[in-house]
């Protein structure tokens, strides 16, 4: 049985709330469904958001979003910063960075990547 995306929204308490909708949705088309095609309308409509929510880039969650919004873009080496600055942002507030996996994950392939370029 295939998982269901996150019920359809209209209307939201926040900018928080939806950028939260949003996220689970474009996670859902990048990872569940495996369709990044899919996942790119969420990807467009989750940037703005984040910059009218998070002009500071404060947001531990923003750091997320904006990791998989490069990931969705198959910009790699950017998502990679992002995370990397989450880590610091993470580390600098005393709380646990659980994106460790997915960190290792996008160094991997992006090296693999170089790696193929250059043979």
């Amino acid at each position: 049985m295939k998982a269901k995306p996150p019920l359809k929204r209209r209307t939201f308490a926040n900018d928080w709330e939806e950028i939260e909708y949003v996220y689970q949705k474009l996670l859902y088309w990048l990872y569940t469904r495996e369709n990044s095609r899919r996942a790119m309308p969420y990807a467009d409509r989750l940037a703005p958001l984040l910059i009218a929510a998070d002009s500071n880039g404060d947001s531990i969650l923003g750091q997320e979003c904006w990791s998989l919004i490069h990931e969705a873009k198959g910009d790699l080496d950017k998502a990679i910063e992002v995370l990397r600055e989450s880590k610091r942002l993470c580390e600098s507030h005393g709380i646990v960075f659980d994106g460790e996996e997915v960190l290792d994950e996008y160094s991997t392939v992006a090296k693999t990547l170089m790696l193929a370029e250059v043979v």
